[in-house]
């Protein structure tokens, strides 16, 4: 048995082997210290010259980089019965780094970065197995936020598109891998209909289940009590619907706000969303 890093980065291909042989080694010295920097991971200056030839190296590229990663990480996802693909995006904050080309605003101009979208595979006892597929890009200056532009935009033009895309590589893997539930998780901005027809489009082998926090109070395929006509509405459907228990935690204190008990209601209910 060689190293983690050894096995993690096994089947790199970066072109040239001894980029290959870099890479592992480089993922080697970044994990023995995760928090460090570049030149406080590494024991030497031309060790850390080393480090920013290699990233600076036009056949490097994250998907190359994390494509062994990827697989090992499947093969770990086929061990358990259950999966949870956990997906959000992080921006990556480069400001007053201007000798970085390709960067684009973050959430204002004066801010310059990039972004990049991630799905983790967890299993529900909290095990990490690592990252199944990863998305970067840099905002356009020119261009107006891409969720501001007009609705008939593509979604795959659209910020919003990046979770789309995380959903199908879920429906994806779940073709391939028949034994394992696969639950695709998300915040609110995964709140989007292409996902829900993406999941009742696709073959049901390859129907990964979903968990998405909703952002849209959607209507209903159901007409609501009273004469006007009106569709009935998702939230005040499920503020409706049975309780089927409680659940009591202790929030931790965040920004103005201090520690507190919080009380959960759980309730559940079968709806039918109307098309937009």
């Amino acid at each position: 048995m060689g190293e983690w890093y050894e096995e993690e980065l096994g089947g790199v291909k970066l072109g040239d082997e001894r980029l290959n042989r870099r890479a592992i080694q480089v993922l080697g010295s970044f994990g023995k210290q995760p928090s460090r920097s570049i030149p406080g991971s590494c024991q030497s200056w031309a060790e850390t010259l080393g480090v920013y030839r290699l990233l600076q190296h036009k056949r490097v590229t994250p998907q190359r980089l994390l494509a062994p990663h990827c697989a090992a990480t499947q093969a770990r996802m086929r061990e358990h019965p259950v999966v949870l693909l956990v997906q959000d995006s992080s921006e990556l904050d480069y400001t007053g780094k201007e000798s970085i080309a390709g960067l684009g605003p973050l959430n204002w101009v004066e801010r310059q970065g990039m972004f990049t979208h991630l799905s983790l595979a967890v299993t529900p006892e909290r095990l990490s197995l690592g990252v199944v597929e990863a998305q970067f890009w840099a905002q356009d200056p020119k261009q107006p936020h891409k969720n501001a532009t007009r609705k008939q935009t593509p979604i795959e033009e659209k910020q919003s598109g990046h979770w789309l895309k995380s959903y199908q590589e879920a429906g994806r893997l779940a073709n391939e891998m028949p034994g394992v539930k696969l639950v695709s998780v998300a915040d609110r901005e995964g709140d989007i209909y292409e996902v829900f027809e993406a999941w009742q489009e696709a073959p049901e082998q390859a129907r990964a289940s979903w968990v998405i926090r909703a952002c849209q109070d959607r209507r209903l395929t159901e007409k609501a009590p009273g004469p006007s006509w009106r569709y009935q509405q998702l939230w005040a459907r499920v503020a409706a619907a049975p309780v089927l228990g409680r659940v009591t935690f202790r929030l931790p204190r965040r920004a103005g706000r201090p520690a507190r008990d919080v009380t959960q209601t759980l309730q559940a209910c079968q709806v039918e969303l109307k098309p937009p």
